[in-house]
């Protein structure tokens, strides 16, 4: 299972654990800031997701040479509304994902 799906199924069950036991809601206020927490962590898991992706749309086929999808075909994907604005959409995702230090360099564990 993707870990960002682990995290939605884990603020599912906060939030409905919170609906079911009525309680005050000072008394789940932990609850709701864990399963906001989540967001960030299925966010910057969607990012990253995005980022694989669209290096993958925009990879050379060794077949024909040219790449996998246009830009165009990616803007209509991610529905924007034009070529150009998937192509900053690609400029920002893969330079952040090319720039962001890895997992293994944030826990100190990089060899």
């Amino acid at each position: 299972m993707a870990l960002h799906a682990v995290h939605a199924h884990q603020a599912r069950r906060l939030l409905k654990d919170m609906t079911e036991l009525q309680e005050e809601p000072e008394g789940r206020a932990e609850d709701v800031a864990d399963a906001l927490a989540l967001l960030q962590v299925a966010r910057a898991d969607l990012d990253g997701l995005e980022g694989t992706l669209l290096l993958a749309a925009r990879s050379t086929s060794s077949r024909t040479g040219k790449p996998l999808l246009t830009f165009k075909k990616i803007a209509a994907a991610l529905g924007v509304e034009s070529e150009q604005a998937a192509q900053g959409r690609y400029r920002r995702k893969v330079h952040a994902q090319c720039t962001a230090p890895s997992d293994a360099a944030r826990k100190g564990t990089h060899r």
